[in-house]
């Protein structure tokens, strides 16, 4: 009992000087951002190409048409398609198609701490 009971001062006196939100903000909200689309996929079998094209455009309407991707500032906005494949995939017949994903990064303008 008396353990436990020690505990708790401890632990709100580390709650009052932890330093959650020192300055009101560490981004630079105002800085204009710029647009990336990139591909890993790396070959010229017909079926990765179109691939690549089809997600581009789905990328790109993405950035045309969502407000926060369309007005970037205060980020860089990444789109990255990623072709994930393994040798046991293809073991089945009904595995077919090309695996892939399609990341969106929203990579925030950082002011420097001095």
């Amino acid at each position: 009992m008396q353990k436990s009971l020690s505990f708790i001062p401890v632990y709100f006196l580390i709650a009052l000087f932890a330093d959650a939100q020192p300055e009101s903000s560490h981004y630079m909200f105002d800085k204009p951002g710029k647009w990336f689309y990139t591909s890993n996929l790396d070959t010229k079998v017909s079926d990765y190409v179109a691939l690549g094209k089809n997600a581009a455009t789905v990328a790109e309407w993405f950035h045309q048409n969502i407000p926060i991707m369309t007005n970037s500032k205060g980020l860089d906005l990444s789109a990255v398609l990623f072709s994930t494949w393994d040798d046991s995939y293809k073991k089945r017949k009904c595995n077919y198609a090309v695996r892939c994903e399609l990341n969106f990064d929203f990579q925030l303008f950082l002011k420097s701490r001095r």
